[in-house]
């Protein structure tokens, strides 16, 4: 009970990711701890209860199973507990896995902000505007060349810094004690305009927002300053989720202008923000284009900033593609299933040639017994329920465990997905559902198969 129900709370009452990733190893060693427990003292607690019940005990089939089990479940208990642990395996690395494989493309979206990007980092010392321009008229003269049309474009001019929030304030990183950490990205209204096409206006001390996690307020106070709040809603890259910052939260903020912006973002006795460029391009036709990739990829490779040859390589220069990110994910995630099934399908046929040779092998040892009880007035029809009865007992108890044990492990196995960048719990559910569907009609075929071969070495 007690390291069934450590192992259980933690599962169930993790929400961070990370931790969930940590504490999911120990979690499983807790349940498998309890499993043997279970099944080498649990599982006699229970006959014993049923045993007293006299309105089951004392009918013929349930009489004879429960006697029957009392005499085997101890040396039984180890194998079934071993057989658990076996399904549960199974049904979490299939599950998991096809989950993985069948979500690439949501996870690919949600990890690369658009088809193609081409960031240049660290140019706090520079201005680069002209060569930015240059490079985006190449990039529209190349895909125009080779017929690939441009659904959305831009080049987007931000800088980014680590804050401590505490509700509705934003401090320096470290102040306020054990304070949500969280990425700033901060942009100038003139850029806002510009990359959106839009004619917003704002006061002194109001800014514009939004967040990639639930902030929702009319006003915030930033380095000891006090701002009112204008959420911007359906505006393309405009929330920064990209691989680098999977497993932390941030906020993006339009400021009035560039000299509000620092004052904003500039934390005492701290490191100024990090400015950076980024071109952002999403082709027109969907995504995981090809041949608008190798476009890409000849545009950009001779591409070099004159100022970087005085900056003595401080400036950080990097290109993705949603198409890269596919055949990476596939890849990787084609493999995790591949040995998924692999080792599912070998569990599985260990599980089930256990339980089969075990069934046989205590059928020989009970042949004398049913024989006698035979003797003594026990019909055939009675010999066959008493035998399915226990078989039954037998074949599906770690099964149904094994069932408790994923519906439980749900949650934080979901956790951990989220470091994987996917979120899909309709479509994990459903590889659950059918992965223990599949398996329970692998384990009912051997059923009939055992309790029909266990019946005529008994019966002769």
């Amino acid at each position: 009970v007690i390291t069934l129900g450590a192992g259980y709370t933690i599962a169930l009452s993790i929400e961070d990711p990370i931790t969930a990733l940590v504490l999911f190893f120990v979690a499983v060693v807790l349940v498998i701890i309890g499993t043997y427990a279970l099944f080498t003292a649990g599982s006699i607690v229970i006959l014993k209860l049923l045993k007293k019940n006299k309105k089951y005990y004392y009918q013929t089939n349930h009489f004879i199973s429960v006697s029957q089990m009392m005499y085997r479940m101890k040396q039984n208990a180890v194998g079934l507990a071993s057989i658990c642990i076996l399904c549960t395996c199974i049904l979490v690395m299939i599950s998991s896995t096809y989950t993985l494989y069948s979500g690439v493309f949501d996870t690919v979206k949600k990890s690369v902000r658009a088809d193609y990007s081409y960031k240049v980092g660290n140019m706090e010392k520079v201005n680069m505007d002209e060569e930015i321009i240059n490079l985006e008229k190449d990039i529209k003269t190349s895909l125009a060349s080779k017929n690939i049309g441009i659904s959305q474009m831009a080049s987007l001019k931000y800088c980014n810094v680590l804050a401590s929030q505490n509700g509705t304030v934003f401090t320096a990183p470290g102040e306020g004690g054990n304070n949500k950490i969280l990425t700033i990205l901060g942009m100038t209204l003139a850029d806002y305009n510009r990359i959106y096409n839009h004619h917003v206006t704002l006061n002194d001390h109001e800014v514009l927002y939004n967040s990639n996690y639930h902030f929702n307020h009319d006003s915030m106070m930033l380095n000891n300053q006090l701002y009112s709040l204008k959420m911007v809603k359906n505006d393309p890259w405009f929330v920064k989720d990209d691989i680098a910052n999977i497993d932390s939260d941030s906020i993006t903020f339009v400021f009035k202008d560039d000299a509000a912006l620092k004052q904003a973002l500039t934390f005492e006795h701290h490191s100024s923000p990090s400015y950076s460029y980024e071109i952002l391009v999403d082709y027109k036709g969907g995504y995981f284009n090809s041949k608008a990739e190798k476009v890409m990829r000849k545009t950009t490779k001779n591409f070099t900033l004159k100022v970087s040859e005085k900056n003595d390589g401080e400036i950080s220069y990097s290109n993705m593609t949603r198409y890269d990110n596919y055949q990476l994910f596939s890849q990787m995630y084609g493999s995790l299933l591949f040995l998924g099934i692999f080792l599912g399908v070998l569990f599985m046929m260990a599980a089930v040639l256990i339980m089969y040779y075990k069934q046989l092998s205590e059928g020989y040892e009970d042949q004398k017994r049913y024989e006698i009880l035979q003797n003594v007035g026990l019909s055939k029809k009675e010999v066959r329920q008493a035998i399915s009865s226990q078989v039954l007992i037998f074949f599906f108890l770690p099964l149904v465990v094994a069932v408790i044990h994923m519906s439980v492990a749900y949650k934080m196995i979901l956790k951990m997905f989220k470091v994987m960048i996917l979120n899909a719990p309709q479509t994990f559910i459903t590889c659950t559902v059918v992965s223990v569907i599949v398996l329970t009609i692998c384990y009912t075929i051997v059923y009939f198969c055992t309790s029909r071969t266990y019946y005529k070495i008994v019966k002769k």
